[in-house]
């Protein structure tokens, strides 16, 4: 069943209605994240790298490449970003004189916390529309879906577009696929 341009397709129980509305809620709440985002002139993409560094410092730009399934090139201008504002840091890998690795600074944990409480402002925002009962609700149907899924890659892997964890859509299953057949 298809909608004019502009308006909400029917809440009805038919599976292509569903499919589109869980796309389009999920599309509304890509976009206000990442309009949330803009106090702090940060990116999704931007976001994600800092949590990933977080989690793994010191981490090696290769290695955060593999993490962020994006090519070492566009890791570079990533963490090139993230430096240049003084959220991260390169040091030389003691082992290895040709790698380097890049670490969180002050600033980028003091960045991930205010960003996190605006993350969780917006996300209550949205889910207020709600009520009590339909939040529950919405969480056990969504936990139901998803019951197993842990282990199916994600169609995209991280990119433009991100969610309240900096997860996003671009690189994945499709985009290794390409590069093991250009090997």
């Amino acid at each position: 069943m298809r909608s004019e341009p502009g308006t909400r397709p029917p809440a009805g129980g038919d599976q292509s209605d569903l499919g589109e509305l869980l796309r389009r809620a999920s599309h509304v709440m890509r976009h206000r994240f990442a309009e949330s985002l803009r106090p702090w002139d940060v990116s999704p993409h931007q976001l994600r790298a800092l949590r990933v560094i977080a989690a793994n410092e010191p981490l090696r730009l290769r290695e955060l490449a593999e993490l962020l399934r994006i090519s070492p090139r566009s890791v570079t201008e990533v963490v090139d970003a993230l430096a240049e504002r003084e959220l991260v840091e390169r040091a030389a890998v003691p082992d290895d004189r040709r790698a380097t690795a890049v670490s969180i600074t002050a600033e980028g944990r003091r960045l991930m916390i205010d960003v996190g409480e605006a993350g969780r402002t917006n996300s209550a925002d949205f889910f207020n529309r709600l009520t009590v009962a339909e939040r529950r609700q919405l969480a056990a149907l969504l936990a139901k879906l998803t019951a197993g899924e842990d282990d199916v890659p994600h169609r995209h892997g991280p990119g433009r577009h991100g969610d309240e964890d900096g997860n996003d859509r671009h690189g994945g299953e499709r985009h290794d696929r390409r590069r093991r057949e250009r090997r």
